[in-house]
């Protein structure tokens, strides 16, 4: 990645973002059997833990920053488009396709109970081949396995057209672009919540309406590329997040934990999501400080960043497979004793299985497509000015 103005040569903490991303998300999951748990303690965790969904705006702010600083950077080069769109194709598209594959394809082949469950019509897979599963939701055991891939296709529709925006217009006006879409994303959410409460749920999967991470990210990306850098961001990144943390408060007093059904959260509170996420990029892109850089730089989350993507697609499948087999939350409870130990030790168990899996799929499939990779560069010397280099794992 290019990058401007104030912005350090190497962003390590950004595979750490990664890592807590995908860690917060898989968390949420797992740890969904003891919901009905009567544990205090237990029932503490989960509360904060209900938190950890948002992992996925964590992912949208950092897609939004990554591919608006790539395409910024690569504007007047040769092949702009067939670059980018080559690139993300091979870094995405692979493993979201042999998921699929498995999901929709393999049970087409077999006979057991499970199998028939798995078997839907073309008409209904075809949203999930065509990247529109976020909006056509199905239901039953599908459903489950496929629950988790909305946000890959709110990604991959901003890729498709993001390209166009940000070659066509000046960077001041991408950056008034980001302002506009941030403002009518939630402008939209809220009379689709109050106004229209049947379907308000379907709010938290449409791309229109989801923006906000993304190009929160994408505005980030554009500052640095002025004159002014990140530095105006930076001034205002506490104050915007204490605000954020308001909201976000508000919400747990309301509920009682994170919830999503919460009709504040489903309107100002992704917003506030969005800007608490910005506020940190922005912290982490412009030296942390130690603790939070010790952190976000540390091996553990830097493996999981790097891996994140495997990790997202696999360990929802892997928690139903898993809990067909027996590998259950109150199975654990029931040998343990204790519902939080028990808690601990079935979401280890799924982590460690998750990352497993992940380690398979990257190095047996994965990488291969990656690699190609090397064919799809950007040809600097076609470009119109020469950005400062930065970069960052993608």
């Amino acid at each position: 990645m290019t990058g401007g103005t104030g912005v350090p040569s190497r962003i390590a903490s950004l595979d750490g973002l990664r890592g807590c991303a995908v860690v917060m998300v898989m968390l949420y999951h797992f740890t969904a059997p003891f919901s009905d748990t009567a544990d205090f303690a237990t029932r503490g965790a989960l509360r904060l833990l209900s938190f950890g969904w948002t992992g996925v705006d964590v992912f949208f702010v950092l897609s939004g920053f990554l591919i608006t600083g790539i395409l910024t950077d690569a504007k007047g080069a040769k092949g702009y488009f067939r670059t980018f769109y080559m690139r993300r194709a091979l870094r995405i598209v692979p493993l979201y396709y042999a998921a699929l594959a498995a999901i929709f394809v393999v049970p087409q082949f077999l006979s057991s109970p499970v199998a028939q469950r798995l078997k839907i019509p073309f008409s209904d897979q075809a949203w999930f081949w065509l990247y529109l599963q976020n909006f056509h939701r199905l239901r039953g055991l599908s459903g489950q396995f496929t629950g988790h891939l909305w946000s890959l296709a709110i990604e991959e529709q901003f890729y498709l057209v993001w390209p166009i925006a940000i070659l066509l217009l000046s960077r001041r006006r991408a950056f008034q672009l980001c302002g506009g879409l941030a403002v009518l994303a939630l402008a939209m959410r809220i009379p689709w919540l109050f106004v229209m409460p049947g379907p308000g749920r379907s709010v938290f999967w449409a791309t229109p309406t989801r923006l906000d991470g993304l190009v929160v990210g994408a505005a980030i990306a554009l500052m640095p590329r002025g004159t002014r850098g990140l530095q105006p961001a930076r001034r205002i990144a506490i104050p915007v997040a204490l605000v954020a943390l308001a909201v976000i408060g508000f919400v747990y007093a309301d509920s009682g934990y994170f919830a999503i059904a919460n009709p504040i959260l489903r309107s100002f509170g992704l917003t506030a999501i969005a800007m608490l996420y910005g506020s940190l990029l922005v912290v982490a892109v412009l030296r942390p400080p130690r603790l939070i850089s010790a952190v976000l730089e540390s091996k553990p989350l830097a493996f999981f960043g790097q891996y994140s993507y495997g990790m997202y697609v696999i360990h929802v499948p892997l928690l139903i497979v898993l809990g067909s087999s027996g590998v259950t939350g109150a199975r654990f409870e029931s040998f343990i004793g204790n519902s939080l130990l028990a808690l601990i030790a079935y979401t280890t168990t799924l982590l460690a299985a998750t990352v497993v899996s992940a380690l398979l799929t990257w190095h047996l499939f994965e990488k291969r497509f990656l690699s190609l990779k090397r064919h799809f560069i950007v040809d600097s010397t076609s470009r119109k000015e020469q950005a400062v280099q930065i970069p960052v794992a993608q």
